[in-house]
């Protein structure tokens, strides 16, 4: 099932206004080695794409204060292959589809949106949803002692909301009385670096038996663009264990231009060196570039209103 594009390239929900689970943004504490980048400013404009995504993912308020129902204390340590993403249009003025930070470094408490990021989202000028992580949250949610990462069940409820933004759904895990979300899972490499991973799929199953997920391998190579038609989410990964092909940057950006053309929205969540021959055709393909992350990089304490400048508090004038 596809949205219905509007004219001017936005996307008209085919259910009524989202309800998201509460979640929050998290602080990451560590010392950035990465390139410095123009400044990035934080979303203003409440009527913006950027600050109306992070006011949903992380339930603030329209004008993007905390409110009671705002999660806090997410944390999330992923495993040592986890890498900083980096937007490829941060410095291009002209560009149409800028990726914003949703989970965002910082150095001594203080964000550096500007420069990296461990989750990034976008909206395409299709009206199409992406986010890109630079670690596979799930496999360290469900597989810890194996992974060496670990996340809590806040961290769990951040991506819960954030393929629930994705989607565009009212309450897509809700439990009974929802339509069937078919989701593709492609390339998406295994805990021990190969292709074929069932712990992505398992996740998102235990959310309800309405979801249908691919079987495992089925949407990898040629028949990925043939998963599309029946999708409502594309869940890629960088596929480590994939032999080299050359075709295969030429593949990647054909199924992510069709899957926008669809509107079907894509979460990808990469895992293993950037320069990997799948990860460095998708991370092109979407417009990204990724930096290993250094040793210790963590996600701890923080809120949601970090990411977006809120409008003032005006008080009440004194009678």
């Amino acid at each position: 099932m596809h949205h219905k594009k509007l004219p001017n390239g936005t996307q008209k929900p085919t259910h009524s206004a989202s309800r998201f689970i509460a979640t929050g943004l998290a602080t990451c504490l560590l010392f950035m080695t990465a390139p410095t980048l123009r400044a990035q400013s934080l979303p203003t404009d409440p009527h913006s794409l950027e600050f109306r995504a992070l006011v949903d993912i992380y339930r603030l308020d329209a004008e993007g204060h905390e409110t009671p129902l705002s999660l806090t204390a997410v944390n999330w340590r992923p495993s040592e292959d986890a890498s900083l993403l980096y937007s490829k249009t941060l410095q291009d003025a002209t560009a149409t589809a800028k990726w914003f930070p949703l989970l965002a470094l910082s150095r001594d408490g203080e964000p550096e949106h500007a420069q990296a990021a461990l989750a990034l989202g976008q909206v395409t000028p299709a009206g199409s949803r992406r986010a890109a992580l630079g670690a596979n949250l799930i496999h360290d949610l469900r597989r810890p002692h194996e992974t060496g990462g670990r996340a809590n069940a806040r961290a769990e409820a951040w991506l819960e909301n954030l393929i629930t933004w994705l989607v565009e759904r009212d309450m897509p895990f809700a439990p009974v009385d929802v339509p069937v979300l078919n989701v593709s899972i492609a390339q998406m490499a295994g805990l021990d670096g190969h292709a074929d991973d069932d712990q992505v799929g398992e996740w998102l199953k235990l959310r309800g038996q309405h979801i249908k997920v691919s079987t495992a391998g089925a949407c990898d190579g040629d028949q990925l663009v043939a998963c599309l038609d029946t999708a409502d989410l594309l869940i890629i990964g960088s596929g480590r264990g994939e032999s080299q092909d050359s075709t295969r940057s030429t593949r990647i950006g054909m199924a992510l231009q069709r899957a926008d053309e669809l509107g079907v929205p894509v979460l990808f969540m990469h895992e293993g060196t950037p320069h990997s021959t799948h990860a460095s055709a998708t991370l092109d393909a979407l417009g990204l570039d990724a930096r290993q992350g250094p040793h210790g990089l963590q996600v701890t304490h923080a809120s949601g209103s970090r990411l977006v400048s809120p409008a003032p508090v005006v008080s009440a004038a004194m009678p």
